[in-house]
């Protein structure tokens, strides 16, 4: 919905959409989005789907992203990802390893799968800054 910076974005996740908003956007460089709403975090790592815990609504949010291209000598392209995240679930020391996994999980899950998108299309050549 709309180009560049202010942009919404609507990402499909298994437990359903995220709604977000571009922050930064440099074509084939840089991608940078503030997660205005999320789908429920806890269904990626539950044995059973389709649990709503009402109680953990915003205890958990995914807020900034981005995504960075970088060029690097030989050929050889960097992909840098970051994310902030709040947790505002105590106590905060039995339950921050639980949410350091599941985001580790899901990035590695999304990098993955950028990987495997990444390397199916023909490669080309980014602009030199």
């Amino acid at each position: 919905m709309g180009d560049g910076v202010g942009a919404l974005r609507v990402g499909e996740f298994s437990t359903g959409k995220a709604h977000e908003r571009v922050t930064a956007w440099e074509p084939g460089r840089k991608l940078a989005f503030t997660v205005v709403k999320q789908p429920a975090m806890t269904e990626e790592i539950s044995p059973c789907r389709r649990v709503h815990a009402t109680h953990l609504n915003g205890y958990f949010q995914t807020r900034d992203t981005s995504f960075e291209i970088e060029k690097r000598p030989g050929g050889v392209t960097r992909l840098i990802a970051r994310a902030s995240h709040v947790l505002r679930l105590d106590p905060a020391l039995y339950w921050e390893p639980m949410a350091r996994r599941a985001i580790h999980e899901n990035v590695t899950r999304v990098l993955s799968s950028m990987k495997v998108k990444a390397e199916a299309v023909q490669p080309r050549s980014l602009p030199d800054r």
